[in-house]
Order: structure tokens, then sequence, then C-alpha cells
């Protein structure tokens, strides 16, 4: 067993390491990503007793390591003091049921251009936005074939989209405090699914915490009960995005069993 923790815990760090510097080559990223693989080194050597712990009993620490570098990273989340939280985009329709998307020419357009004004000053409602932006659409359209017998007209599918908006998170904690928070919820939710012992899991998260997050834990270290009571204060505000992090995670893994870029973590 010890050969299989340390194998996997090792394949998962090197895993990480790739994907940070393949981020880190992209030139809009400018070397973002340099510190936080210099710090993942670190990271290594220091929660080594903390991994067998958890692998020991059944957790990945690649989904480990995914949650600490996207919820705990000090250096890029330290500005944020809202929720981490997640939109959901359910279209108005199926792509079974046609009537949902329409096609719109451009004498449409024009139609609807001309009785908008009309709208406005009844009082009515009226998506000035989408207009300008399927305005904008048209323009960018190259002009239909000129032929001999032919008249031929711009035109274009329009279905439209509802976008729920969360509830507005609270601004009150220190900047950070809530990614760090939701990042304990996620490991909480990962170690339950793995069958860890509810004060053994709490402890663990503090050690992972605090050896992940220096600049913020240090001066104050975590314990097992402060993670308890502050998994509890957050994880219903939470709970959206953390299913959605859960099953995009699920998605990755298992586009990576089939296309392992840079190589597949979980393979024997």
């Amino acid at each position: 067993m010890s050969v299989q923790w340390r194998t996997r815990t090792r394949t998962a760090f090197r895993f990480w390491e790739q994907i940070l510097r393949s981020w880190d080559e992209v030139p809009e990223c400018a070397g973002q990503y340099a510190h936080l693989i210099t710090h993942l080194k670190r990271f290594e050597t220091r929660s080594t007793e903390t991994f067998k712990h958890v692998i020991e009993r059944g957790a990945d620490p690649v989904y480990i390591l995914h949650v600490l570098i996207r919820t705990c990273d000090e250096s890029r989340v330290s500005s944020s003091s809202t929720f981490p939280q997640v939109f959901s985009q359910d279209r108005s329709g199926s792509l079974a049921n046609l009537r949902d998307f329409h096609l719109i020419t451009e004498s449409d357009l024009q139609t609807i251009e001309t009785a908008a004004p009309a709208l406005l000053r009844t009082g009515q409602s009226f998506d000035q936005v989408g207009l300008e932006r399927l305005r904008t659409r048209f323009e960018a359209m190259p002009e239909p074939p000129d032929l001999d017998g032919y008249v031929g007209e711009k035109t274009s599918l329009w279905t439209s989209f509802t976008l729920e908006t969360p509830p507005a998170s609270r601004l009150n904690g220190r900047p950070g405090e809530h990614w760090f928070n939701t990042g304990m919820v996620l490991l909480s939710r990962h170690l339950v699914q793995t069958g860890s012992p509810r004060g053994s899991r709490y402890t663990s998260i503090a050690l992972l915490l605090n050896s992940f997050c220096p600049a913020t834990y240090d001066p104050s270290p975590l314990r097992g009960e402060l993670v308890r009571q502050r998994i509890s204060y957050i994880q219903d505000q939470v709970a959206p995005y953390c299913e959605h992090f859960e099953r995009w995670f699920t998605e990755w893994k298992r586009f990576l069993q089939h296309h392992p870029i840079p190589f597949n973590p979980w393979q024997s």
C-alpha cells in the first residue's frame, strides 16, 4: 500500500505540474502560474503524511489538487470577497422542437426596427440590445450571390436563452475567505464519498490548507473543529457551485481517459 499511495501522489503532482506549465506558456498568461508551479513543489514535500492518510482511505490526489489549485490559490483569490457562484443557462425549448428557432430575414429585421419605437412609446418591453446584436450580425454577413433570375436575402437563425442569475452573494469576510471555505466544502464532500471518518476528515482538510495556504494560515493555523464550523456555515450557499465543480471534474476525467493530454493520471 505504501508504494501505491506514493506512486499515486507523485503521479498527481507531476500531472498538475505539466498542466500548469502548459497554462503558463499561453501568451496571454505571461507567466502567471510560475509562482504556483514553484509553490506546488514545496507543498508536495510539506503534505506527504496528509496525502498518505487520505489516499489510503480512497481519496483521489488528482481531485484534491484540483480543488486546492482552483479555490485556494492565495495569489488568485486574494482579491475576491464573494461566494463562488455558477450561472446556469436553460434554453427556452429543446432541439427537438423547431418552433423554438426562427429564421429572420433582413426584411423581417427592418420591420422589427421600424416597430421598435412604437413599442417603447406604448410602454411595452423590448430587447433593444438583442436587436442591435442582430443588426451587427446581419452587417457582418456577406451579400447574397448575384445570379440571373435569383433574388437573395440575408437570413439568420434565431433563438432565445434564459439566463438564471444566482442570488447576490454577501461581501462580508476578508478577501479570499469564502473561496478557501468553499475548498473545504469540496474536500469534505470528496472525503465523505471515500468513507473517511468525520473527525479525521476535518483534521486532514485543516492540514492540507495549512500547508497549501501558508500566507493565510501560518499566523493562525486551522484546526479540525474550525474547519467543521466553516463548512457548516457556507455549504448551503455554495452547493450549486460545488455540484457544478464535481460534474465538470467527472466529465474532464472521462475526457482524459480517451484523450490523455498530457497523460492519464488514473491509468495504472
